[in-house]
């Protein structure tokens, strides 16, 4: 069967709970050459999912966007420091009282207190990561073969 060089394909992939957007777009070329972008979290897995990759597809200019669906919540996290902000309180109404005028605290004085705000990123269960960028590889190489298949007709 007769294959175009050239495709393209979108889609999404469900695994373990956790959605990946994948798009690849595939051009003539006399080698195979693969440009992966995805988090930076995930380049760990480059050379793997480039294996994955090589082994369905002999030659073109793949570039491959990949992008796993985070929660806000599950991945990153603003705390307050009670004990700090307690501390501050006390200060700004011993202020109030000596000046005998109330304090005008903007938000944005408060962010450049050190400690005050820690900004935290949760750690992510790396092996589901791992199993649902390499189902959206699959899945998407899928799709460009079809793809590539129909154009080729």
């Amino acid at each position: 069967m007769i294959r175009s060089m050239t495709g393209y394909c979108k889609t999404d992939v469900s695994f373990e709970g956790l959605t990946c957007d994948v798009e690849i777009r595939s051009v003539n070329s006399r080698h195979l050459d693969i440009r992966l972008n995805m988090p930076h979290q995930f380049v760990y897995l480059d050379e793997k999912l480039k294996k994955l990759i090589r082994k369905r597809i002999g030659r073109g200019k793949l570039d491959v966007q990949l992008h796993p669906e985070q929660t806000h919540e599950e991945s990153e996290k603003l705390t307050l420091n009670e004990s700090l902000w307690q501390q501050l309180m006390a200060i700004a109404g011993k202020v109030e009282i000596q000046t005998d005028k109330p304090l005008a605290l903007q938000l944005s004085d408060l962010f450049g207190i050190k400690g005050l705000l820690t900004f935290e990123q949760n750690e992510i269960d790396h092996t589901d990561y791992e199993g649902l960028l390499s189902k959206a590889v699959d899945k998407g190489i899928d799709e460009l073969l079809k793809m590539r298949e129909r154009e080729g007709e």
